[in-house]
């Protein structure tokens, strides 16, 4: 059917990397289908050709960028949303000065260091990454959990107990 998951792999005992990744994901060869992916954050940064979630530019979903664990805000507070071709131009760039991989080097190129590697037949440059990758429940639950948590161990002691 159309709302189906379909486990496409399973690999033991290989490390987490992005060379590995684009090995696992080039060998399964999505790029002749239609499709939506989703993952951990860990597994999913890579295939986008990011940096991790500690980087200046930690979301996977727009180019927003956090300094001292504050987010920045554009003068006039838009965010732009990451894009397949914005992610692989900006990768460009960094690679064409020089591709150092320090913090304020990498920031200039919104954390982009590496090629799209979860490209399928319908995808163009202006596809996000937000249609491509819906947000890992996982991820989705624990910031809801970290944001309401405070406000009902107010109206609700003890409840840091239960969970």
């Amino acid at each position: 059917g159309q709302r189906m998951i379909l486990l496409l792999g399973l690999v033991k005992g290989v490390p987490e990397s992005a060379e590995n990744l684009q090995l696992i994901f080039t060998h399964i060869n999505l790029t002749d289908v239609k499709f939506i992916i989703t993952g951990d954050y860990k597994l999913l940064m890579p295939w986008f050709g990011l940096l991790g979630c500690g980087s200046c530019h930690p979301c996977l979903y727009c180019n927003r960028e956090r300094r001292k664990g504050e987010w920045l805000k554009k003068e006039d507070g838009s965010v732009d949303l990451r894009t397949l071709g914005g992610i692989e131009m900006m990768t460009g760039d960094w690679i064409e000065a020089g591709g150092k991989k320090t913090t304020d080097w990498t920031s200039k190129f919104e954390s982009c260091i590496g090629n799209v590697t979860v490209w399928g037949v319908e995808d163009d440059p202006l596809t996000t990454v937000l249609d491509k990758c819906p947000p890992p429940t996982v991820h989705s639950l624990l910031a809801l959990n970290s944001i309401l948590r405070p406000h009902m161990e107010k109206i609700w002691p003890g409840i840091s107990g239960v969970f």
